[in-house]
């Protein structure tokens, strides 16, 4: 009986807290398996999209470089962004830079951290969320050649990708 009460006490919390939900996402070209592939002296500028799908409330992120902040720096005016409801493409532009010295074969990284900033309210508590959102940059040439070090060949796996993220837009 202790066990069913435990059960059903957790559920109606669980229930209540997912009535307040508000979320954000980020989304990158740039992830592990794919990374930003550049040569020293390199200056390349990156865009991250904020996405506010869940919840019926626009939000409210402030962005810092909590990694890499040598190389790279935020191009925006403003380190505070505002996401509207059901918007999912507004960007974060982001310059990254890599040095002269940088030898081939350095992988380096570039953390954005995604805060978000609580609603002012009369709560005794209010809780928010964060993410990290990695750029990972390899550095494979001197930049001596005209070829564009960021085309790959794409896959056959990264149609099928390209294909879904292309249809899930619609929905």
């Amino acid at each position: 009986m202790k066990t069913i009460t435990r059960i059903g006490i957790a559920t109606l919390i669980i229930v209540v807290f997912s009535l307040f939900v508000n979320a954000f996402g980020v989304s990158s070209s740039y992830w592990k398996d794919n990374p930003l592939i550049m040569h020293s002296g390199q200056t390349e500028d990156v865009k991250l999209l904020l996405q506010n799908m869940v919840g019926e409330k626009d939000m409210k992120v402030k962005i810092s470089i909590v990694e890499g902040n040598t190389i790279a720096k935020l191009l925006d005016k403003s380190d505070t962004y505002n996401i509207p409801f059901g918007v999912k493409d507004v960007p974060i532009n982001i310059r990254i830079t890599i040095p002269e010295n940088a030898k081939i074969g350095n992988n380096l990284n570039v953390g954005v951290m995604i805060l978000s900033l609580p609603e002012i309210s009369e709560q005794p508590l209010v809780l928010t969320g964060s993410i990290l959102q990695n750029i990972p940059i390899e550095i494979e040439s001197d930049g001596s050649s005209d070829k564009s070090v960021n085309k790959k060949e794409k896959g056959f796996f990264d149609f099928i990708w390209d294909l879904i993220i292309y249809f899930q837009s619609f929905f």
